[in-house]
Formats: C-alpha cells, structure tokens, sequence
C-alpha cells in the first residue's frame, strides 16, 4: 500500500468488475471480461479474455450447458472472444491494481476471485455490500430511464448500455458511489488500523 500522507482527496479508488464465462461450485473459474473504473479520473479499461484451447477441451463438454446458458442469459460473449490470455491479464491486473489505494467490487465471488489473482494481503479489496448498495438489477431500473443515463464507451463488444457489460456496471456502481466516497475512505482507514494491529 502507499506509504505516503493519505487523506479523502487523495486517495485513489478503483472499482473492478468481473465477467465469467463459468464460475461452477467445483471451483472452476472462466473470466471472459473485466473493467478496472480509476474513480478520481472517471475512466475505464476494459479487457476481454481469451480461453485458452486446453482449457476449453477440459471444461467444454463437462460444462458446455452452463457455458451456452450464461452466454445466452448475461454476457453474450462468445467462450472464443478475447484479446489477451488468462495468464497475461491476471499480471496486468496486479500492475494496474498496485496503482489504487483501495478497490471496489460487487459480490463475495468477484472479491474472492480478485484476491486470488492479486495475491497479495496489502491490497484493500472491499465489497459494496459494505455501503448497502442495492443488487445491479436494482441500479440499473434505478438508472435505466434517468434523465442522464448511464453510458459506457470502453468495452467494444457490448453496447454502450448492455446491462451486464463490466464496464456498464463499473459506470452504474461509479455513479452510485459518487455521493459516498467519504464513506469509503472511512472503511479503508479501518482496515488500515486493523492490519497495523
């Protein structure tokens, strides 16, 4: 973590969010899509992930009815879409993520399945259960026929409002997050006291 002077104005937040071709309860992960949101500069990076041909002849046939049914009820991203291997993202993501004081993230899944990749126990990852934030089904009614709706432009295969696009929804926790910032800074600097103990 930042070893320099932090307080509410400096302190840099990320909201990460993670899309899975397959999560089973065996433990078998398949991320297909992820958006890092750095809230201090509102901008996203978007990274689609390829799977790898050994991966998919181990999981494919095992899992090919859950693979078609989360293609065809979430993301739409077809198992052979990608632009960047598992094993590159995962060490990008622990480049970028060193960047951000503390990162942000919807469900105990998602924060379980950063952590690992991260490896790291200096990294602040909190949930957004934390803040009472309601379910992404609920923000995005919340959002969808707002007078400014909520748009996202750094994920080139979705559209700019698809409802389970990451980079949709890092927008829409963004948006809702806005007025609690202060609130978080409060629970980083908890979990900071709690780690120096």
């Amino acid at each position: 973590m930042n070893s320099k002077s932090l307080n509410a104005t400096s302190f840099k937040i990320a909201i990460v969010d993670i899309g899975f071709s397959l999560l089973t309860k065996d433990g078998v992960v398949l991320i297909n899509e992820c958006t890092i949101h750095d809230c201090y500069k509102n901008t996203q990076q978007t990274f689609h992930i390829k799977c790898g041909k050994k991966t998919l002849e181990s999981i494919c046939h095992k899992n090919q009815g859950q693979l078609q049914y989360n293609k065809q009820h979430f993301h739409q991203i077809p198992i052979s879409y990608g632009s960047i291997n598992h094993s590159d993202f995962c060490a990008l993501l622990r480049q970028v993520l060193s960047q951000f004081d503390c990162i942000l993230v919807k469900g105990d899944q998602k924060k379980s399945v950063l952590k690992n990749i991260v490896q790291k126990n200096t990294l602040c990852v909190l949930d957004f259960s934390q803040f009472q934030c309601p379910s992404i089904d609920s923000l995005f009614r919340l959002y969808e026929n707002s007078n400014a709706p909520i748009k996202q432009s750094s994920c080139l295969f979705h559209n700019s409002s698809f409802q389970y696009c990451t980079a949709y929804k890092t927008q829409m926790l963004h948006t809702w997050l806005q007025t609690r910032g202060i609130e978080v800074y409060r629970l980083y600097r908890s979990w900071m006291r709690s780690r120096n103990e």
